[in-house]
């Protein structure tokens, strides 16, 4: 009688669906590694430190590398630059896995730049291409081709594109890293 009742029991637990809810929930934690990247620029764009401190790890100390003023230095930056009336949008493209080796790379760079931190354990790390527009009432196509090229000159490792058909418009390319420690995802 007892082998029949859990037949009956796990047939209705399968038909159910009950083993559904699983499947949804790690289709949501496989984008989990997406979540720093969204702290890290939706903090940006709503001037909210906590949010962009939430992105990195604690042993980076970022809360004393950025404050409320870095964050309001780099929009008076912008409006010097773009005008008022700054806008933010980004854009998160397919992340790569990055292999054993890279990870490796990966930890022997951070205990490089953070020797406290000696048994580093990143279990797993992407590669996400972002793209960054920034947008402001200020520049024009001829401006905004100066600015790129004044930026280009300065910072070789990033690659800039414009949208010479767009006024009021810089965007910017680069692959950012997103590393798994203790648990939780952060940016590197």
């Amino acid at each position: 009688v007892l082998i029949v009742i859990a037949i009956i029991v796990s047939t209705i637990f399968v038909f159910s669906g009950c083993g559904k809810k699983n499947k949804n929930q790690s289709s949501t934690d496989d984008k989990a590694y997406l979540q720093p990247l969204t702290n890290y620029f939706e903090g940006i764009k709503n001037k909210e430190l906590s949010r962009v401190l939430k992105a990195f790890p604690d042993f980076m100390q970022m809360s004393e590398k950025i404050t409320d003023t870095e964050i309001d230095d780099l929009y008076k930056q912008y409006e010097s630059m773009y005008g008022a009336n700054i806008k933010i949008d980004y854009s998160l493209g397919d992340a790569v896995t990055l292999g054993e080796d890279e990870i490796k790379e990966l930890e022997d760079n951070l205990t490089a730049i953070y020797p406290d931190q000696e048994n580093l354990d990143i279990t797993a790390a992407y590669s996400v291409p972002v793209t960054v527009t920034i947008t402001g009432d200020g520049i024009t196509s001829n401006s905004n081709e100066e600015n790129t090229a004044a930026e280009n000159n300065a910072d070789n490792t990033a690659e800039t594109n414009t949208d010479d058909s767009t006024d009021n418009n810089n965007t910017e390319q680069e692959d950012m890293y997103v590393i798994q420690y203790n648990g939780n995802w952060y940016i590197m």
